[in-house]
């Protein structure tokens, strides 16, 4: 699909963005409903979710108009096609999930972590993102009715090297959270976070530290059997190199879903260049992850620099069923 000059503009406010670690805050007039837009996403088994987003168009004049902050963070304030594809793959394994604890990093308006909320019993959730917090609250609460999840916690995380510098707060009133409070979790999960190399080495790090258990930090405790859940679409070239950098380091193993299978099996759909990895501390963690891998695949040579299936919002009849001003 070609690529237009604003989609192009985004992409390139999303890489300056995505140079810091710790982004601006979502600037104020995002919260201004009438640049919303309500966007029913019709799922198997849960029903249709109505997630509210920033209007596209709104999103096009204010990066052609300049009135995007140098590093503000818009990426989490639409909808994206690979996140809508997990939702599905969620929901087909999400016997998977139910019953753990699992954090989603870079929720942005927050559709997985619905998903999950909605189709897995028992689950502990955390969602987290470094800027649109309040577009999470309003789609939790829009979609209250359908959460079965035993948790479901909202928090402001920015990804860091370390834990000296990690802010982990929540939105009403910043105050600091003891990371030690969200470490050991069975899952860390995210979708089309990927936007810039930059953001991989402290994504990693981040991840990795959510899944060790508090004795394993310190003393005692050594076992380590989370899963660590990472697609979308690689843009750049060295992505999939830095992936398995990042996983060599913190002695993660590392596979990627083969997403022709899948597309046989569930009907995913995808497009050149997206990608599944699942990774993990331990084998133990990966016993129950019943999926084909292709992990010969070389995804570098298929690494595209568009948006290529980026979120048609209004042609994507799979998912959309319509969209609305919320009225």
């Amino acid at each position: 699909m070609p690529q237009n000059s604003a989609e192009h503009s985004a992409e390139k406010t999303a890489e300056k963005t995505a140079e810091s670690t710790q982004p601006t805050p979502m600037n104020e007039s995002w919260n201004d409903e009438s640049s919303h837009v309500y966007t029913k996403v019709v799922l198997p088994f849960i029903g249709t979710l109505s997630i509210a987003s920033v209007r596209r168009s709104d999103l096009i004049v204010a990066i052609n108009q300049n009135k995007i902050a140098q590093n503000e963070d818009i990426t989490g304030l639409r909808l994206w096609d690979f996140g809508l594809e997990l939702s599905k793959f969620v929901i087909n394994h999400r016997d998977f999930f139910s019953g753990k604890r699992v954090i989603e990093l870079g929720a942005g308006c927050g559709t997985l972590s619905l998903t999950l909320a909605c189709a897995c019993n028992e689950i502990d959730l955390t969602i987290t993102d470094a800027s649109s917090v309040d577009f999470l609250r309003r789609n939790v609460e829009t979609n209250r009715d359908k959460i079965v999840a035993r948790n479901v916690n909202i928090k402001r995380l920015f990804w860091t090297l370390s834990t000296e510098s990690e802010t982990l707060s929540t939105q009403r009133n910043e105050e600091s959270v003891n990371e030690d409070t969200l470490d050991n979790m069975d899952v860390v999960i995210g979708t089309d976070i990927i936007y810039h190399l930059g953001v991989i080495e402290p994504l990693f790090a981040t991840a990795v530290r959510l899944l060790r258990s508090t004795e394993s930090k310190g003393k005692g405790k050594k076992s380590n059997d989370g899963v660590f859940i990472v697609g979308g679409h690689s843009r750049h070239h060295g992505t999939m190199i830095s992936i398995r950098e990042e996983c060599q380091v913190h002695g993660l193993s590392l596979h990627f879903v083969d997403l022709s299978e899948l597309k046989k099996s569930e009907g995913f759909e995808y497009s050149v260049g997206d990608f599944l990895a699942v990774m993990s501390l331990s084998d133990a963690g990966l016993k129950n992850f019943e999926h084909s891998f292709d992990d010969s695949l070389q995804f570098d040579d298929l690494a595209v620099n568009e948006f290529a299936h980026s979120g048609d919002d209004e042609n994507d009849e799979d998912f959309y069923d319509e969209e609305d001003d919320g009225s």
